[in-house]
This record gives structure tokens, sequence and C-alpha cells, in this order.
């Protein structure tokens, strides 16, 4: 019997996400983790604030929309990549607990670490 692919399995299957990427996907998240602790706003508060339709996940014009009210700058095709490196099920959303991990996890560890965590994945 075919089972159904998981995210779990999904994710094992990405692109190798390239050390560019995870350089930059780091800085952007620490620098919305600045601007978020001098705010005194939470990210979960910014999250719902950015998911215009309510649909408790955003797509990649909601994540550009977050780094823009934060004051981040980020171009339009690095965007696209920080949101696809986010997206590991490719659905062209990002739920809140997947949209948190990985936040979480750019922001807590190294580059090194990420790029370690990478490696094993692939």
């Amino acid at each position: 019997m075919d089972e159904k692919p998981t995210a779990a399995h999904d994710a094992r299957r990405r692109a190798k996400i390239p050390t560019r990427i995870l350089e930059l996907k780091k800085r952007v998240f620490e620098q919305v983790d600045f601007a978020l602790r001098k705010a005194g706003v939470s990210l979960r508060t910014l999250f719902k604030r950015i998911d215009t339709d309510g649909t408790l996940s955003i797509e990649q014009p909601e994540l550009a929309a977050m780094f823009r009210e934060m004051n981040v700058s980020v171009n339009d095709a690095d965007g696209r990549q920080i949101f696809g490196s986010i997206d590991l099920d490719n659905s062209g959303t990002v739920d809140w607990a997947e949209f948190k991990h990985d936040f979480d996890k750019c922001v807590k560890k190294s580059l090194r670490e990420l790029e370690e965590e990478e490696r094993i994945l692939h």
C-alpha cells in the first residue's frame, strides 16, 4: 500500500539550502528580531498582523510585507528564496508553527550549526 508523503518526507527531498541563503535568512531574521524587541512586539503579533487574509498562514507577499514593516531591506529575489527555504512542503504557504520554528532556529543558532543541519539532511 502506498503512503501519502508527509511534510517530513518532503523536507528530506527538498533541495539543499545554499549557504548564501542561510546567511541571508539568519541576518534578516536577526534584524527582524531586533526590531521586534525594540518595538516591544511579539513575533506572534507580527505574524497575525501580516496574515492579512486570516488563514493562519502566510504567503511570500505577506513575508515581504513583514520585512517592509520591520524596515528590513530584502530584494524580491532574496525574499522569494527566504520564503522557499521556510516552505519545506512547497505548498506556497507557511503556517505559524513552520515560521516560528524556522525563525527561532535562525536567530538562536550559529551559521555553522545551520550549515551542519543542512549537511545532515542531504
